[in-house]
């Protein structure tokens, strides 16, 4: 019944599918995360910078990846 539940309330929260904004946020956040171990872990500027243009990439792909699911789920 848990899992039933969860399923339920996560179906419930899944982004507009009409909106393709959500894999716009995630490469944002994932920039900013790459940044983030980058600059934590001490790296030089190139290497920050690498890592930033990975997690955008990285980013893109989830959400676009979630915001495939949610439409699929819409359609369903």
């Amino acid at each position: 019944m848990t899992l039933f539940v969860s399923i339920v309330l996560l179906m419930s929260e899944l982004p507009d599918p009409g909106k393709l904004a959500t894999a716009g946020l995630a490469s944002l956040l994932g920039g900013f995360v790459g940044g983030c171990i980058g600059r934590l872990r001490h790296r030089s500027r190139e290497r920050i910078r690498d890592l930033t243009l990975d997690g955008v990439y990285v980013g893109f792909g989830v959400g676009l990846i979630a915001w495939l699911i949610a439409v699929a789920i819409d359609r369903l």
